[in-house]
């Protein structure tokens, strides 16, 4: 599997394509989950180690519950880290976010296309439909830039 093919699993598959796999005895002591491709079991995440906890930006003060915390997504193959990734759980736990560019100058927190549609994926794979994803994207007060 090339990057790019990795890429588009990341980018174009939906959480029905990954099972979420909870008890992790053999996973990095620092991740909390992982999920296994169901088209390519060679390509699996994990998440949960902190980046940085509590996470704070204006953004994150929109929602009800303030507690915030950014944390590593790793993708691997074939058990080989491929790429890396930092998101943001908001809102106590509620929502997985994007992380967004820094305010700029007409006040919006952008969001690029592929850093939404991960997030989105991730988000899927870890709360289901408990939480909606726009509904947090929204509430952050984000602006996704295609």
């Amino acid at each position: 599997m090339t990057f790019d093919e990795l890429r588009a699993v990341l980018l174009d598959s939906d959480a029905g394509k990954w099972k979420r796999i909870h008890h992790l005895p053999y996973r990095e002591a620092w991740h909390d989950a992982a999920a296994v491709f169901l088209q390519d079991l060679s390509v699996t995440m994990q998440w949960g180690a902190d980046m940085n906890n509590p996470f704070s930006e204006e953004w994150t003060d929109n929602f009800p519950d303030r507690r915030a915390r950014s944390f590593y997504v790793h993708v691997l193959c074939n058990g080989a880290v491929v790429f890396e990734d930092a998101l943001v759980s908001a809102d106590g736990g509620r929502y997985i976010l994007p992380i967004p560019s820094p305010k700029n100058a007409d006040g919006e927190w952008l969001v690029t296309g592929e850093d939404y549609d991960f997030a989105e994926l991730l988000h899927a794979i870890s709360n289901g439909t408990a939480y909606s994803f726009l509904g947090g994207f929204e509430t952050g007060n984000l602006t996704l830039r295609r």
